[in-house]
């Protein structure tokens, strides 16, 4: 049996065959599709060593982490792709054609930052970098650094500031870093950022900003891009869609909270009292859900329980009930329940569409 990885060699065996005679259909979206539908590729995993392609080897980003492959075609680059991705970052490999043989680009990785910087973070490396572009060079104006000069000088940084902090300075863009060296150089002294001696003359050391005279345009709405999906894509996304409904609505079959272990907090008054749950392991509850209550052996809701707050180890909430029954007699026989959502129906309806 044929891998996933292991299927594209049939898109450039097949491409090759036809390369003399329909070399522009070889490289279309067209031909793509054609062997997408044929062979119905679906998300691998890849080895933590890395992966060879057409006797090519490639190193992986992000040690001790899942990686995930597919194949795809990118509407942007024009041809198909290897795309891989784990929990820190995404690369992309162009798969094209060289004289019908198989040839591939790597694209640099793309890292995905858990967390956004403060701006008192951005700040400092941003003086950082000031200070040392001016070490280096005390006459250059850092207020016309390039991509390029802010990159270099943020390489030579990385021994002082840790890995992810690095990277989520590297994916800023250029206006971004303009505007953060800006307020930067507004709040040193002309002393820091030039050899030439200043007094504060205007009772302050820092730089007075030139008055920006220039109008600003107002931004056009621009029409969204959607992504362009193969028959093949839209599938795998049905039968995704279709699994995680089937999948909520068994757990809303099967799970029950038990009030067995429950303690009542206080005393019940107005058919309504406070309950605690020690908890083992994760529930699929969210603070402020509403759960059905039920008698042991009955179809009819007993009450509810609104959950109030859930921490992973402790779970509280709110029972209330309208039977006049003692709810301390019957607590052993209660258990609470997920409200009936539409995910049958929906399961159901995208089962029908696919």
């Amino acid at each position: 049996m044929v891998s996933e990885a292991d299927k594209i060699n049939y898109y450039f065996e097949e491409g090759e065959k036809l390369w003399d005679t329909m070399s522009a259909h070889v490289v279309s979206r067209e031909f793509f599709v054609l062997w997408e539908n044929v062979q119905q590729p679906r998300p691998f995993i890849v080895d933590d060593g890395g992966f060879s392609l057409f006797g090519q080897e490639f190193r992986l980003e992000g040690e001790d982490e899942e990686h995930v492959a597919h194949y795809c075609w990118d509407t942007e680059e024009m041809c198909a792709v290897l795309a891989l991705e784990s929990e820190s970052w995404q690369h992309k490999y162009l798969l094209t054609f060289d004289n019908g043989k198989p040839l591939i680009y790597e694209n640099s990785a793309v890292f995905l930052e858990k967390y956004e910087l403060e701006h008192g973070e951005k700040l400092e490396i941003i003086y950082d970098i000031i200070s040392h572009i001016k070490s280096a060079d005390p006459s250059r104006d850092v207020l016309s650094l390039t991509k390029k000069d802010y990159l270099d000088a943020l390489a030579g940084l990385k021994s002082n500031h840790d890995k992810v902090t690095v990277r989520a300075m590297r994916q800023l863009p250029l206006f971004s870093i303009k505007k953060l060296i800006k307020s930067a150089v507004e709040d040193m002294a002309p002393d820091e950022l030039s050899t030439q001696l200043s007094l504060p003359l205007d009772g302050s050391y820092a730089l007075v900003p030139a008055d920006d005279d220039t109008t600003v345009e107002p931004v056009r709405n621009s029409r969204a891009h959607v992504k362009a999906k193969t028959l093949w894509e839209i599938r795998l996304l049905l039968d995704f869609l279709s699994i995680s409904c089937r999948n909520a609505y068994e757990n809303e079959q099967f799970y029950a909270l038990d009030f067995k272990k429950a303690e009542f907090i206080g005393v019940p008054q107005n058919r309504a009292v406070s309950v605690k749950f020690d908890v083992d392991g994760d529930l699929m509850v969210s603070e402020g859900d509403v759960l059905q209550v039920y008698l042991r052996g009955s179809r009819e809701p007993f009450g509810s329980l609104k959950i109030d707050l859930y921490d992973g180890s402790f779970l509280y909430g709110r029972l209330r009930w309208d039977d006049h029954q003692d709810i301390m007699s019957c607590k052993n026989e209660l258990a609470a329940r997920p409200r009936k959502s539409p995910h049958e129906f929906i399961a159901l309806a995208i089962e029908g569409l696919t």
